[in-house]
């Protein structure tokens, strides 16, 4: 079978197909469409997975060594809507559907903001290490949720532990009540400015459903990086 070179402006022409998918299934995930963070996964590991021969695009248009990426991992910090920013993510109260806490994407602040990371630094980060019990990688929940959980395929299990307590069964250090609204596990004291820990109460349960959340924040670091440099 014979090879047919593409190229470098049919890749480019690929390159701004792949950010144009990826920046409307942000949009699409922001007015209520969270499954659109599996579609996002699919997009994030075209642009830039390396395995073996499989080139990522960004690598064959010889612009992944150009990268810098904006990492949104921050140490615990109030944030403007009341949610408290963990590493990467936001766990938010809301009155919809009744009292309930979820992890959301802030999605916000300039690049300048963040420190800028190589990709494989940024990659092989651990996001929750610095707030939560559990630990993992943005490479592993990209993965997890490409691989096995609907980005690429559908799998009848899933390989990964922290991705599957992530997903299911939540952080066993931060719970929520949603009868009394309660939280417990670790905070911000507006006071003090330091970080305290909120005393567990009777009928708490851990809040699950966190990585549809971390890739749509992965996905934002993504637009900014190929925005830095022009795409």
């Amino acid at each position: 079978m014979g090879k047919y070179i593409k190229t470098r402006e049919n890749l480019i022409a690929e390159l701004k197909d792949q950010l144009a998918a990826l920046r409307l299934s942000c949009t699409s995930y922001d007015k209520g469409n969270r499954w659109e963070a599996k579609r996002l996964a699919t997009a994030i590991h075209i642009l830039l997975h390396d395995r073996g021969r499989t080139k990522s695009l960004s690598r064959q248009l010889g612009l992944k060594a150009k990268l810098r990426i904006p990492s949104a991992v921050q140490p615990m910090r109030k944030s403007s809507d009341g949610g408290m920013i963990s590493p990467l993510i936001v766990i938010c109260l809301t009155q919809e559907n009744g009292k309930r806490a979820a992890f959301f994407s802030p999605i916000k602040g300039e690049t300048s903001d963040y420190k800028a990371l190589q990709f494989n630094d940024w990659w092989e980060e651990n996001i929750f290490e610095q707030t939560y019990g559990r630990n993992t990688s943005r490479k592993n929940v990209v993965f997890s949720l490409r691989d096995q959980d609907g980005g690429s395929h559908v799998d009848s299990h899933l390989t990964d532990k922290e991705y599957f307590g992530l997903k299911y069964d939540g952080d066993p250090n931060f719970c929520f009540n949603s009868e009394t609204g309660e939280l417990s596990g670790p905070a911000f004291e507006v006071a003090t400015g330091k970080k305290i820990i909120l005393p567990s109460q009777p009928g708490e349960k851990p809040i699950p459903d966190a990585p549809f959340a971390i890739v749509r924040q992965i996905a934002w670091e993504v637009d900014k990086s190929f925005e830095l440099i022009g795409y």
